[in-house]
This record gives structure tokens, sequence and C-alpha cells, in this order.
């Protein structure tokens, strides 16, 4: 090939090059080559159209600084355009900058409050007030994303409060705090939040009073020693009428203070949800994935991989802290289907005699290493649930979610760093209670990695640790040896033939 020819074709390879790179500019290509095809809207989004009979308004008000210091407001950008493209017209996506259109007033107004964040600029770091928070409006309906910087819950985010608008569903949660030693800023305050956050509307309701009919679902935190009959009559009345509940109960109570134990005395509730096919065992359950340092197994670590695949509440399950948490029991009666959602790793125990719970005496815990068995954690029923109380009333079909802890959703979760895991087991619960099955598997879709912790046995653990290092040792500088190799051959025989 001669000179002049190959001057040529280098010439239009650049030029190709450079009108590739307008027509990117223009109209989007992204390849997607993630996992769970994170950055791509599901089939479940796409389709919206045919749901909306009216227009959806999406405004994504962004300022004008964050969008120039930070390639994300882009990426979110993005996303939302794929709405508005695969609705038919239906969606329309409007980008404003509320300060210099000046409508930082209003923006506050409907709940997109500012932020402050560190911006790069020329010269160094600044904290700045910005604004990036996304709106959705629907005839004479909104609804609000505070806050959007990131799409890990972008696309359940923005799909879930289409879907509430148009179909003019408002999903609200009602929560009952069984135990009067345990408080709804307190302890449950960060769970309300995360739900607030997931386009929840949070009702707290007094024990005992009427349940709304209306309710997506209704969370029952404890209780088993403290509801009375007629507390009980109406959250059986609830179920039965078709209304969809979490129980998180426990059959031991434990102290905070003190680690004094002891069995709950059941003043029913234990009993109704086991007639319903979860029975909460009045014990205490051990395992080898436990938590803090030295090792307490009373408080376990659930790993990843315990979570149950063929079920939407636990197909994505990250894993979960519990403390104190009593073992269940399922037997479902006719006509109820019962799922276990996660377990114990096989060589968890249960302590159903003399209760040992003292930080400092780790040594009454230890097992044998080949003991243990598996015990389920918690469960899933759906079904018509025969009545606790007989009024006469025919069943209609019904869902409910049992774990064995009450502190599983409590700021306990805090201290272990399982809030967001253990919220997401939450959420994802309250979206199957609400019938929502088909967008659960959007929440997470990007989510990265997770703790250093998810291979819990041993024997696994050093074997995954001598494969990493041979790898980065041996066979990775091989592998480059090899390829220098080659290609050293390949050029030394086209020296020879020339």
């Amino acid at each position: 090939m001669t000179g002049k020819r190959t001057n040529v074709l280098t010439f239009l390879s650049l030029l190709a090059f450079l009108f590739a790179l307008l027509a990117g500019s223009q109209v989007p290509l992204r390849f997607d080559l993630t996992r769970d095809r994170a950055y791509t809207l599901s089939p479940v989004s796409r389709n919206l159209y045919a749901e909306i009979e009216d227009e959806v308004r999406i405004t994504y008000y962004v300022s004008g600084r964050l969008r120039s210091a930070s390639p994300v407001p882009r990426t979110i950008e993005d996303m939302l355009g794929e709405y508005a493209a695969s609705s038919r017209g239906r969606i329309t996506l409007a980008v404003r900058d509320p300060e210099r259109a000046d409508l930082a007033g209003r923006v506050e107004e409907m709940g997109i409050r500012p932020r402050q964040m560190e911006i790069m600029e020329k010269d160094g770091a600044v904290f700045s007030t910005v604004y990036t928070g996304i709106v959705i409006e629907y005839l004479e309906k909104t609804e609000v994303i505070p806050l959007v910087f990131s799409l890990d819950s972008l696309e359940y985010d923005v799909t879930s409060r289409i879907r509430s608008l148009i179909r003019d569903r408002e999903r609200t949660a009602g929560i009952i705090i069984g135990d009067s030693f345990r408080s709804r800023d307190g302890d449950y305050g960060p769970a309300a939040l995360a739900m607030l956050r997931s386009g929840f509307r949070v009702l707290w309701l007094e024990a005992g009073g009427e349940i709304p009919g209306n309710l997506s679902a209704l969370l029952v935190l404890g209780g088993a020693g403290e509801l009375d009959e007629w507390a009980l009559y109406h959250i059986d009345r609830y179920v039965r009428a078709g209304g969809k509940a979490l129980f998180a109960l426990e059959g031991v109570d434990v102290d905070r203070e003190t680690l004094q134990a002891r069995r709950v005395h059941d003043r029913g509730l234990l009993a109704m949800v086991a007639s319903w096919g979860a029975e909460v065992k009045e014990a205490l359950t051990l395992d080898r994935p436990a938590l803090r340092i030295p090792p307490y197994p009373h408080w376990i670590n659930i790993q990843a991989q315990a979570g149950r695949a063929d079920h939407p509440v636990s197909a994505r399950f990250e894993g979960a802290d519990l403390f104190w948490p009593s073992p269940l029991e399922l037997a479902a009666p006719a006509g109820v289907q019962a799922v276990p959602l996660f377990t114990t790793s096989n060589g968890a125990r249960i302590m159903d005699g003399d209760f040992v719970t003292a930080f400092d005496a780790p040594s009454l815990y230890e097992q044998d290493e080949g003991g243990g068995e598996t015990f389920v954690m918690a469960a899933a029923l759906s079904g018509i649930f025969p009545p606790w109380f007989d009024d006469g009333g025919e069943g209609r079909p019904s869902r409910i979610v049992v774990t064995g802890d009450a502190d599983m959703f409590s700021s306990l979760a805090l201290y272990t760093g399982a809030m967001e895991r253990n919220t997401a087991f939450l959420l994802r619960s309250l979206d199957w209670l609400a019938n929502d099955d088909d967008i659960i598997g959007l929440r997470g879709r990007s989510r990265g990695g997770g703790r250093l912790d998810r291979i819990a046995d041993a024997g696994r653990m050093a074997a995954s640790a001598r494969f990493v290092r041979v790898l980065n040792m041996v066979l990775l500088p091989l592998g480059v040896l090899a390829v220098y190799v080659i290609i050293a051959g390949r050029r030394r025989r086209g020296k020879y033939r020339a």
C-alpha cells in the first residue's frame, strides 16, 4: 500500500469518526452491558403508555452548576428521556434550572428542597446550594421525588409514582407498634423515612382502632404480649377482608439495657398468625455468621444467598441482619400457600431453655463445627386465611409476610450498617403485598456490591483468597508474557518473510 493511499484512508477514518461523534450528540446511543441491564428501561416502564389516558408531564429540576460539574444529572436526564421516547407521546420531559428560571421558591413549595453539595470549580472545591429533584404531573395530581442523584432506584421511583397517578391509587402503609417500650421515631423512624422516600404514605395507627380497608399494606411490629382481643379482632377482620399485612414478631423478648430474656406471654397474636400457617417459636436463634466482634450469635447476619430466588420478595435478596430473632415453623392450612423467604445457615441452633444473652460470654454460644440446622426466618403466605374470630363472614384472598424479629426494621440496624438492606426487604415486601409484583424487580437493579462478608464458610473463604492470589500473582503475569511472546514471534516471522 502506497503512502498516499494510507494517508487518504487515515483521513477518511478520522472523518467518519468525527461524523459518528456529531451524530451521537444528536441521537443518543448506549450499550448496556450490566448484568441486569440496569441502565435500560424494563418492559413494565416502556409499556406504561398503554395505561395512560392523558398526558404525563415529567419535569427534572436541576441546578446548572451541578449539571456542569457532574455527569450524574446527564445520566438521569437520559433515563427520563427514555420514558418520553417509549411513551408514544403520552409522556413529556422538561429539564429546568430553578435558579435561572427564578423558580426556586415554587420548587421548594412543591417539595424539592435545596441541598448542600461539594462542587469542583476552577478555583477548587466549594460547597454550593443546588437542586436535583423530579416532579411528575398527571391531570390535577402531582408526585414529587425530592432528591435524586443516582440511577440506583430511579426507575422504580418514577414508574411506581406514574402508576399511582394514572390508577388514582395512593400507596398507603399503616403501622401498628404493638409494644409500648418501642417508639415511633426512636425505633421505627428510619424505616418510615425509607417508605416515604419510596412513595408510600405512612399512617400510624392505634392498636385496637379501626383499620382502613384501603391500605396498601398493614405493618404489625411486635405486640404479641400486649395486643388484646379487640386489637386482634380488627387485624383479623382486615386480613379476612382481603387486606395485606406484614407481621414482625418474636417469641422471646430481650431487654436492650439489661439483656434479660424472657418468653413472650402471648395474648393471642402469635396463635392467630400460627393458625394462618406461620408459627413464631418461643426460642432464640443462634447462627455462625454472627455480628459484632467477638461474635455474638444472637445477632445474625443472613447472607444474600440464603434468600429464595423463585419468589418476588426474595428474588434479589441482599441479605439482612436480625437481632435476637425467633425461628418460624410453617404449616399452612387448606387454601393457604406458605413459602420461606430466607433462612439461616446450616450451622444454626436454637436456644429454648435457659436464655443466656450477655455480650461478654461468647464461650457459652460456641457451636460444634459439624452441627447445626437451617431455620426459616421469614415467610410469605397467600390465600384465604381461616378466621380467628368466627363472625360468619366469607374470607377473600389475601397476602401476609411474617418475620421472627420485631427489631429487624428498627434503629438497631443502624448500628450494624444493615438499615439499607433490611429496609430493602421491607419495601419489596410492601410491593408484593400491594400486588405490584411486576415492579418489585426494579428495585436495586444498579445497586453495587455489598459487604465483604458474603462468604461465611471459612473453607470457601480461604479457597477464594488462594484463587485471587494465584490469579493476580501468577495467571495474569503469565497471560501478559504469553501475549508478548506471541506478538514478538509474529513480528519476527513478518521480518523474516520480508
